[in-house]
């Protein structure tokens, strides 16, 4: 979507196990996470997690966190997006990620902060429909 959305014709590359989509000095590793070797894709100053955390099953979440924080560059940071609701009411993903488990999670790390914090649920097909009266969206600063 990134490249239709913008235009732009990438460069794929095949190799086992992954794909890269390049263009210009942008490069986009497709593959399993968990799979792909770190000593590819290098550190990083700073990560944007807008909807991986939630997808991950909470067991995943545990072997996430760590994978992310190990490839981060000393005063690296990553942008959290989370939703927190009633998982009794609706099934994952995305599941619901509460304040209390980031911190669990993210306790290793040097500054954790809640940013912003808004309801959603009356903005979103998925809990108007598991009739979810309140469902956070919740975005977290994290620095190593």
């Amino acid at each position: 979507d990134l490249f239709t959305d913008s235009g732009w014709s990438p460069t794929i590359d095949r190799k086992s196990g992954y794909d890269v989509w390049r263009y210009g000095s942008l490069e986009i590793f497709v593959s399993d996470l968990f799979e792909l070797d770190p000593l590819l894709v290098g550190t990083f100053d700073g990560v944007w997690d807008r909807a991986a955390l939630v997808a991950l099953s909470q067991l995943d979440r545990a072997r996430y966190v760590p994978w992310v924080l190990h490839r981060l560059n000393s005063g690296g940071r990553v942008l959290l997006s989370t939703l927190s609701y009633d998982q009794t009411r609706m099934e994952g993903p995305p599941y619901s990620v509460a304040a209390d488990e980031v911190r669990s999670l993210y306790q290793s790390v040097g500054t954790l902060e809640k940013i912003e914090q808004t309801d959603v649920a009356q903005h979103n097909p998925l809990f108007i429909e598991a009739e979810i009266e309140q469902a956070f969206s919740e975005t977290w600063l994290i620095g190593v």
